[in-house]
C-alpha cells in the first residue's frame, strides 16, 4: 500500500511538472504572436495531463477532449447558446473548409477559428508525448534541453523577457531530472524498503535545487562582451528610447499604433501584414492622429464611437460634388488585429460566414474601424469591401485659387493648417519663395514637392534626432 501511494505521488509530481513545462512553451505566445486567449490553452493541457494521470480509458479520454476543445472554441469564437446548433453547423462548414485549404497549401486564407483547432491537436499530442517520456521511457532532458533553448532564444531575438521563464524551467526540469534518477536507483537496486526516502533523498534535492537557483539569479554577472548582434540580425532592439528617457537605442520600425514618442535610429520591419485583391491603387488607412507635441503624435480628444453594420454610413472624405468611381476589395490578413484595413472612401464591408453578428465601431476623430461582436473586439482573417476613389483633372484642380467646401465649416482649418507659434519666420519666407510665380493651389502643392526632391533631402534612419525632455 505505502509503494503504490509512493508510486502515485511519485507520477502525480512528474505529470504536474510536465504541465508546468508545456506551459513555459505558451508563455511566450501572446507576447510574439497575436494569440489572446490563452488561458483556454493552458486550460487544455491540464486537462490533458490530468486525464493521463488518472489513466482513463483512451476512448473516454478522446471524448472528454474533443468535447472539451468544442466549448472553448465556441467560448471563443462564438456568442449564441452551447446548445444551439446553428454554431455546429458554422464550425463544420468552416472546418471543411479549411481542411481543403490545407490540402491546397493556402495557409493564409484559414480562419483563426480553425488555426486555434489546430492548435488544440498540437498541444493534445505533445502532452501525450511529454507523458510517454516522462512515465514510459523515464527520460526529459532532451524535452527539457529544447526548452530551455527556445525560451533563450526568444529572449534574445523577440520582446519577450525570459528572465523569469528561464528561473522556472531549470527548477522544473531539474526536480524531473532528480525524481526521474531517484525511480532509476530504486528500480536499478530492487529497494524493497523505502522508508526514509523522503527525507534522505527529496528533500535534498529539492534544498539543493532552490539554493543554487537562488545563488544564480542573485549572483552579478558579467557585462556583455561584445555589441548586441540582434537588432542588426532581426530588428528586435531592446535598447530603444522609453518615453522620457535620455540616450539612443536602435528601434524597430513597422506596423503599429502608438506613435507617442519618435526619434532615434531605427531598422524598417518589412513583415507583411496583409495582402489584397484591390480594383484600383490606393492607399491604405488605418487610423489618424491629429495632435504633434514636440515628441510624436497623440489624439487631441476622445469623441464617442459610432457603429454600422455592413454600410459606412459614419466617415466621408469626399465632398457631395466630387466625382467618383466605385471599385471593389479583397483583404487577407497574414496579421490579425480587431481593427479594419480600409481604402479612403470605403462604402461597404462583407464578412464571409463564419463571423455572424458582428458589427464596426469607428472613433469619429481617428477614423480606426475596429470589428465586434457585443463587447467583445474580433480578429478578422479575411473580409471584402467595396470603396469609392474621386476623378480628379488636373486643369479642373488648377482653377481652384481659394477655399471653399469644407473650407468653410467652424475649426476645419484650424485642425489641418495648425502651426506652432514657435515657427521660425525662415519657413514662411522659404514657403512664400518657393511659391511666388504661382497662382493656384495645385501648383504652389507641385512646386513644394519638386523642391524636396530637387535638394537633395534624404530619408535617413540611423542619424535621427531624439527629443529632449522639454
Amino acid at each position: 500500500m505505502t509503494l503504490r501511494i509512493r508510486r502515485d505521488l511519485s507520477s502525480f509530481v512528474l505529470h504536474f511538472f510536465g504541465f508546468l513545462l508545456l506551459w513555459e512553451w505558451l508563455r511566450p505566445l501572446n507576447v510574439v504572436t497575436d494569440t489572446a486567449e490563452l488561458q483556454i490553452f493552458v486550460i487544455f493541457i491540464g486537462i490533458c495531463f490530468l486525464l493521463l494521470f488518472l489513466k482513463v480509458n483512451v476512448w473516454i479520454s478522446t471524448v472528454i477532449k474533443v468535447l472539451v476543445i468544442l466549448y472553448m472554441l465556441h467560448s471563443t469564437y462564438f456568442q449564441t447558446s452551447l446548445f444551439d446548433s446553428t454554431w455546429l453547423s458554422t464550425f463544420i462548414f468552416d472546418l471543411t473548409h479549411n481542411v481543403g485549404l490545407l490540402l491546397q497549401a493556402n495557409w493564409w486564407e484559414m480562419s483563426a477559428i480553425f488555426r486555434s483547432f489546430l492548435f488544440f491537436i498540437l498541444l493534445w499530442l505533445m502532452s501525450y508525448l511529454i507523458y510517454h517520456w516522462l512515465i514510459v521511457q523515464r527520460r526529459i532532458f532532451t524535452f527539457f534541453v529544447l526548452t530551455v533553448v527556445y525560451i533563450t532564444i526568444l529572449d534574445t531575438f523577440s520582446p519577450y523577457d525570459a528572465n523569469g521563464a528561464i528561473i522556472r524551467t531549470v527548477v522544473f526540469g531539474f526536480m524531473m531530472l532528480g525524481i526521474l534518477n531517484i525511480e532509476r536507483i530504486i528500480g536499478h537496486e530492487k529497494l524493497v524498503r523505502l522508508n526514509g526516502i523522503l527525507t534522505k533523498w527529496a528533500v535534498p534535492l529539492l534544498v539543493f535545487i532552490v539554493l543554487t537557483s537562488t545563488f544564480g539569479y542573485f549572483a552579478p554577472k558579467a557585462a556583455p562582451q561584445w555589441p548586441d548582434p540582434v537588432p542588426y540580425l532581426k530588428g528586435y532592439g531592446k535598447g530603444g528610447v522609453a518615453p522620457g528617457g535620455e540616450g539612443r537605442g536602435i528601434k524597430k520600425i513597422g506596423y503599429g499604433t502608438n506613435d507617442s514618442y519618435l526619434g532615434g535610429p531605427f531598422i524598417a520591419d518589412d513583415t507583411p501584414v496583409f495582402k489584397s485583391i484591390v480594383g484600383k491603387r490606393h492607399y491604405w488607412r488605418i487610423e489618424t492622429k491629429d495632435m504633434y507635441t514636440g515628441k510624436g503624435w497623440e489624439v487631441s480628444e476622445n469623441l464617442p464611437n459610432q457603429e454600422f453594420t455592413s454600410e459606412n454610413n459614419i466617415v466621408s472624405w469626399f465632398e457631395e460634388k466630387a466625382e467618383i468611381e466605385t471599385y471593389e476589395a479583397e483583404v487577407f490578413m497574414l496579421k490579425q488585429y480587431p481593427h479594419i484595413n480600409y481604402p479612403a472612401g470605403l462604402k461597404t464591408i462583407t464578412l464571409p460566414v463564419e463571423y455572424p453578428g458582428l458589427s464596426f465601431n469607428v472613433d469619429p476623430l481617428t477614423e480606426k474601424i475596429v470589428s465586434r461582436q457585443g463587447d467583445t473586439n474580433i480578429l478578422l482573417s479575411k473580409y471584402s469591401m467595396t470603396y469609392e476613389q474621386p476623378v480628379y483633372q488636373v486643369q479642373d484642380l488648377q482653377l481652384v485659387t481659394s477655399g471653399g467646401g469644407l473650407e468653410r465649416v467652424p475649426g476645419f482649418l484650424e485642425t489641418y493648417t495648425q502651426l506652432p507659434e514657435t515657427l521660425p519666420d525662415r519657413v514662411r519666407e522659404l514657403a512664400a519663395e518657393i511659391t511666388a510665380d504661382k497662382t493656384n493651389r495645385y501648383d504652389k502643392v507641385t512646386a513644394v514637392e519638386r523642391y524636396f526632391k530637387d535638394h537633395s533631402f534624404v530619408y535617413d534612419t540611423q542619424n535621427v534626432a531624439v527629443p529632449g525632455k522639454n
